[in-house]
């Protein structure tokens, strides 16, 4: 991420469920690469984010597309599994004991 104030996904998803009542739609007036519109797809929370920079939008609307499809689960689980279907594709395998390391 480009953005030099990128917050962790687990905070954004913290601060949503805190403030966002039963329906609710997030607001994001400033929304940079798309973090708290990526909480609030794996949250199922409507999002509406402005962006006015045209390269942080188009980075933005990528991660969210990404975490819409992966609503409810927990973001380092799914990182974890990208970074082992990354490896497979890569290398055609996965290490001795299945890590990334």
């Amino acid at each position: 991420n480009m953005p030099p104030t990128v917050k962790p996904i687990a905070l954004m998803r913290w601060l949503i469920r805190l403030v966002t009542p039963p329906d609710g739609v997030v607001l994001d007036p400033f929304t940079g690469s798309g973090t708290t519109g990526a909480a609030a797809a794996l949250e199922g929370v409507r999002f509406i984010g402005v962006e006015r920079d045209g390269e942080y939008a188009g980075i933005a609307t990528e991660r969210i597309r990404f975490w819409q499809q992966f609503e409810g689960e927990d973001e380092d689980d799914v990182l974890d599994a990208e970074s082992r279907a990354k490896r497979i594709r890569d290398t055609g395998q996965l290490d001795l004991l299945g890590k990334d390391d």
